[in-house]
């Protein structure tokens, strides 16, 4: 029997992931991720003051301001992978592939905060390694299997996080492109330039995303693992970068969004 309510008539798989529906799936969904972004840093920042009597107080210091800043770095480029997945959605047309990677693009944000928190974790172990190291007279001799250790887990999972993004905007660079066949063939011109304007948005990012984990993995295959910390895959530098480009290249994005 077909219900006589036009809202459950025009309810389809579709639309689920478009529209209304799929717009207040992708604000809930981001606010989750920053949240998670956010609860990690106090357990962080504990262990690094229950540390004290390992390191010392300018390493605490300085490791507490690095560890908001970047937090606040990654949160950027958070929101700039939201404005990107909002924007597309107000343009696209409802479809079943759209939604389906809709979906992919929201589960590989989830990630991003957990790898974070890892590297962060690992880091702050190898710095603790390498101060203990220059207190000995063995120097880095006696931890250098640790230091290895740690260098090692620290720089996988923050070229783990580059590609992460990197993922996210070839998806929105591919979902864009093939929405815009899609226009052309309905002559729908309107659309067609939204959907190029989205397109160069992600086109640029990726390339820029893709640089910074090629420099970053150029530097770990050629890099000595026994230089500790010295090796870092990603630097804050790096998470710089990478924030800018989320923020200011095609900073208007933000201000379509209504």
């Amino acid at each position: 029997m077909t219900s006589k309510n036009p809202l459950v008539n025009h309810v389809t798989f579709e639309s689920i992931g478009s529209g209304e529906p799929g717009l207040g799936l992708v604000d809930g969904a981001y606010a989750i991720i920053l949240t998670l972004l956010v609860i990690e840093l106090p357990s962080l920042i504990i262990e690094v003051i229950d540390s004290a009597e390992e390191t010392n107080l300018d390493f605490l210091t300085t490791f507490i301001v690095k560890d908001i800043l970047e937090y606040g770095l990654v949160a950027a480029i958070i929101f700039g992978i939201w404005s990107c997945h909002k924007y597309f959605l107000i343009k696209f047309k409802e479809s079943t592939y759209a939604s389906l990677l809709s979906f992919v693009i929201i589960f590989v944000g989830t990630l991003i905060p957990p790898i974070y928190y890892v590297h962060n974790h690992f880091y702050f172990l190898l710095k603790t390694i390498d101060i203990k190291s220059e207190s000995v007279q063995a120097g880095v001799s006696g931890f250098g299997e640790q230091i290895s250790y740690y260098a090692l887990i620290e720089n996988v999972f923050l070229l783990f996080l580059v590609a992460l993004v990197l993922i996210v905007y070839l998806l929105f660079l591919y979902l864009s492109r093939t929405a815009i066949a899609q226009a052309k063939k309905e002559l729908e011109v309107s659309i067609v330039r939204d959907l190029a304007y989205i397109s160069s948005v992600a086109t640029f990012r990726s390339a820029i995303v893709f640089l910074v984990f090629s420099i970053n993995l150029i530097r770990f295959a050629f890099s000595d693992s026994s230089l500790g910390s010295d090796i870092s895959g990603l630097s804050t530098l790096d998470l710089l970068v990478l924030a800018i480009m989320s923020l200011l290249p095609k900073i208007h994005l933000r201000f379509k969004l209504s």
